[in-house]
């Protein structure tokens, strides 16, 4: 695995300046395309690329609209392919936030430009918007008549009602770029503070006219006020054992840090991490879903009286993990925060994301005397986290931590084959920040798997004279590893899934029975037993 480093980290406050849509000088023209853009048959730089981005430009704009604040957002990108491979970036695909209308998408123009020099429009009718599930959709469309050597280009907006965080903006894909740039527009009542991730080997050089560079085999940097461009990057090719290629492309994030409101005051958004835990505290999807009986009251009043027998924390803890996982269908969504509804609602309708089921497990835990603490995580496949920047969408989903036994324990209940002490794998990114409302005070802790993973097996065989191998396998599930069993185990002991994993390698197998044991035993080994045949398993010869 190749080793990348976070060499550019800038933290900057934006100030007011004057505004970027009046402005016309824009790095390119919608349907106007260079001729030798259009020629090109391959890219000088990386001549295996598939395909290049030629441009790609995005604004972005807060706009107050009577008592409440909007995002417009704009994004305007030119693509060449080159070659057969390519093709795939013709199928365009945009994601937003769907929810209650909270982001909405909206179709400007869209054109493909032919080797030939024909050129064909797409409508608004031409792209489709699907719902991928309550909370997110696409938009998708496709262009016509793909072809080497052809452009595609296409422009859309976003307008959001959430101006918390911006959308972050990547400067790098898979295939190589030649010209990115984000621009920001913001009114005098906001200011907003930006990290820009960068990758390893730029360092800073002076131009022509003295201003300052970020130079390497990355690209070219550099940055002005509300402007930010990286040129000439090469594609990021995924590579093995990297949880996400998002921590390695050139980004940047942004987030409101101040909202200088007419009436007079300025309220500070974001500035250190106990602000930070105390903002999010007063969020009604999420302190109040805590702090606030009222938003839990019924399932505490359900669920508390059914502890009455129990006499350790543990028990307690694994009757109120088991209740949640086996009762309240987890949506496959990380999240730290609810969606609208208090937590008695969304326990009644039986469905919730990962963060309204650790908050249902965290008051049921808070109610019954156990010690627990909220914990935010960024998932593997969401990215890093950055201990010096308070950044809330660093963050992606919420579990909780305990003690037990005099040790911690983490907590993450959206898997009911899952033990207590198991968070879900993708949470397991290294680090976590866990809150505090008593002390104000957040803190960072290590985040580590528990180390008990294993699969012990023992066969038990005979080769026939015809060459058959048949026999039983025993085998023990210990950890992580006895999650997926159990899981195939649920139906027929295991049978079928045996049966498909023994015909990968030997079509011919047969498996003629198979049990299992301490299936509901999450916090024991898991056991199973199959009996199979392997018909011509060796070839006889001779003696």
């Amino acid at each position: 695995m190749r080793r990348f480093l976070y060499c550019l980290l800038f933290l900057a406050c934006f100030i007011a300046l004057s505004p970027l849509h009046a402005q016309s000088d824009t790095p390119m023209k919608f349907g106007q395309v260079p001729v030798q853009d259009l020629k090109m048959v391959s890219y000088e730089a990386d001549t295996t690329a598939p395909a290049v981005v030629l441009c790609d430009f995005g604004n972005a704009s807060v706009e107050d609209i009577g008592n409440t604040y909007k995002l417009y957002w704009t994004h305007h990108k030119r693509i060449k392919i080159l070659k057969k491979e390519g093709f795939d970036q013709a199928n365009i695909i945009i994601p937003f936030y769907s929810y209650e209308n909270r982001e909405t998408f909206g179709f400007e123009k869209a054109m493909i430009h032919l080797p030939n020099g024909k050129q064909i429009s797409l409508s608004s009718k031409d792209a489709v918007v699907e719902k991928i599930d309550n909370y997110y959709s696409v938009a998708k469309f496709t262009f016509p008549q793909v072809t080497e050597g052809c452009i595609v280009e296409y422009i859309y907006n976003i307008r959001s009602a959430y101006i918390n965080e911006l959308r972050e903006w990547f400067f790098q894909f898979d295939i190589p770029v030649v010209h990115s740039e984000i621009r920001v527009d913001f009114p005098q009542f906001v200011d907003y503070i930006f990290l820009f991730q960068g990758n390893e080997g730029m360092t800073a050089v002076k131009d022509s006219d003295g201003n300052t560079l970020y130079k390497g085999k990355n690209g070219t940097f550099t940055f002005g006020p509300r402007k930010f461009v990286l040129e000439n990057a090469p594609a990021m090719k995924e590579e093995a054992y990297v949880t996400t290629m998002d921590d390695y492309r050139a980004r940047i994030r942004f987030q409101l840090s101040d909202i200088a409101h007419p009436g007079g005051g300025v309220e500070k958004v974001m500035g250190d991490w106990p602000r930070l835990q105390k903002k999010i505290g007063e969020y009604a999807q999420f302190g109040n879903q805590l702090l606030k009986k009222a938003y839990y009251k019924k399932i505490t009043e359900l669920l508390l009286p059914q502890i009455a027998g129990l006499s350790t924390d543990r028990e307690k803890i694994k009757f109120f993990y088991a209740y949640l996982t086996t009762h309240i269908r987890w949506d496959g969504n990380f999240s730290m925060f609810t969606h609208e509804k208090k937590l008695n609602e969304i326990f009644e309708q039986g469905e919730a994301n990962s963060a309204e089921l650790n908050m249902m497990l965290y008051v049921l835990l808070k109610e019954a005397g156990i010690k627990v603490a909220p914990v935010l995580i960024s998932t593997r496949g969401h990215g890093k986290m950055m201990m010096e920047h308070p950044i809330l969408d660093q963050f992606n989903h919420m579990a909780l931590l305990t003690e037990l036994d005099n040790k911690p324990m983490l907590l993450d209940a959206t898997d009911p084959l899952r033990p207590i002490g198991y968070p879900s794998i993708p949470a397991l990114n290294g680090i976590g920040l866990k809150l505090d409302f008593e002390s104000d005070k957040p803190t960072w802790i290590n985040i580590a798997p528990p180390r008990d993973g294993a699969d012990v097996i023992t066969f038990h065989l005979q080769l026939d004279a015809e060459g058959t191998l048949s026999g039983s396998m025993v085998t023990a599930h210990k950890g992580y590893n006895a999650i997926p069993e159990r899981r195939g185990a649920s139906d027929d002991h295991g049978k079928k899934l045996w049966q498909n994993r023994l015909a990968e390698r030997y079509p011919e197998a047969v498996v003629l029975n198979a049990k299992s044991g301490n299936l509901p035993l999450l916090e024991s080994p898991y056991y199973d037993t199959r009996v199979f045949s392997l018909p011509t398993a060796a070839q006889v010869s001779g003696d």
